[in-house]
């Protein structure tokens, strides 16, 4: 079904969040919209088992040398002290994207598992993300880790899903996450298995000359299309409208009131965390799939990271952008 004017006329909520250059890139057949993009900027970041440091008597890695180091070591020097040879440096899945910050301190924008990534060349043109400064390096570096042992055997065989489980199971030390979701999902599902779990933030470890390239961001992802069977699809684009406005931002970061949440006097929120559980709300509510508004919230506010976290969260605002939203 064309959305276009449909889109112009109940969808103002979303247009805040969404460029209008985004809309046009996705028009089509002469002028028609079969799509709704969602608004996405990623806060995308890393974490380490800070805890697992504490019994190893570690340091924070700062640099490729430094992580190579201490990932190793948590490979074979039994950082959860179980006396079992059960732990891995890093885990990762079949895209990629879990261990981009590798070709990220290798000064690539992209990984190179999306060969359709294009990017620019420097001289006015694109080229291809696979050609990209830094990439042969940032290969031969993860195949060192992988060869080693300290990378997951399993990883190219792991889709998103099994790759979450694996990092829940609290046997990996160096995990993907992002900045308003390390403590509030991240860290509190693998508390499940591991009690001790404390994460600390890693964003941006550098390679060699101390090159950090943030990977480049589309600002949306996946589109929400109506059949061109429904008989009033302005109903289902006001309720996507809804998701984007503050009272439906709450509902898909926290729930309901009064039952996953509790809204407190000085305007912070405190998660009921039985709750949250029994609902499977933990990261937010289902519906963030389809609609989110790109608003930083890191929770619990009452953690003493959390301020230092939303602060750090502000580089999903600055890019850098692909040329074009393709």
């Amino acid at each position: 079904m064309d959305l276009l004017d449909l889109y112009w006329q109940y969808c103002p909520n979303v247009q805040k969040y969404l460029s209008d250059e985004i809309i046009e890139a996705h028009i089509m057949d002469g002028g028609k919209l079969y799509g709704i993009p969602k608004p996405s900027l990623s806060d995308k970041t890393y974490a380490i088992r800070a805890d697992w440091l504490g019994n190893l008597n570690m340091e924070v890695p700062e640099t490729l040398d430094e992580l190579y180091v201490v990932l190793k070591a948590f490979k074979e020097n039994d950082p959860d002290r179980n006396n079992i040879d059960d732990t891995y440096g890093l885990c990762a899945e079949d895209t990629l994207s879990t261990v981009d910050f590798i070709f990220s301190a290798f000064g690539c924008p992209v990984t190179p598992n999306i060969a359709e990534n294009w990017i620019p060349d420097g001289n006015g043109k694109l080229t291809s993300g696979l050609l990209a400064p830094g990439m042969k390096e940032a290969i031969v570096y993860l195949n060192k880790l992988y060869r080693e042992g300290i990378l997951d055997q399993e990883w190219m065989l792991i889709k998103s899903q099994a790759w979450q489980d694996k990092i829940f199971t609290g046997k990996v030390g160096f995990v993907s996450t992002s900045f308003q979701q390390m403590v509030s999902f991240t860290e509190s599902k693998i508390r499940e298995n591991a009690p001790t779990c404390e994460l600390q933030v890693v964003d941006g470890i550098k390679g060699p000359g101390g090159l950090f390239a943030r990977p480049m961001q589309k600002g949306f992802y996946m589109v929400s299309s109506i059949s061109k069977d429904v008989t009033r699809p302005e109903k289902i684009l006001e309720f996507i409208d809804f998701l984007m406005t503050d009272e439906g931002d709450e509902m898909i970061r926290y729930g309901i009131e009064g039952l996953t949440y509790t809204k407190n006097p000085d305007g912070s929120i405190t998660l009921h965390e039985d709750a949250i559980k029994k609902y499977g709300m933990e990261g937010g509510h289902k519906f963030r799939q389809i609609m989110q508004s790109t608003k930083i919230d890191v929770q619990p506010a009452s953690d003493p990271r959390a301020p230092e976290l939303a602060e750090m969260a502000k580089v999903l605002y600055e890019g850098p952008f692909y040329p074009a939203p393709t």
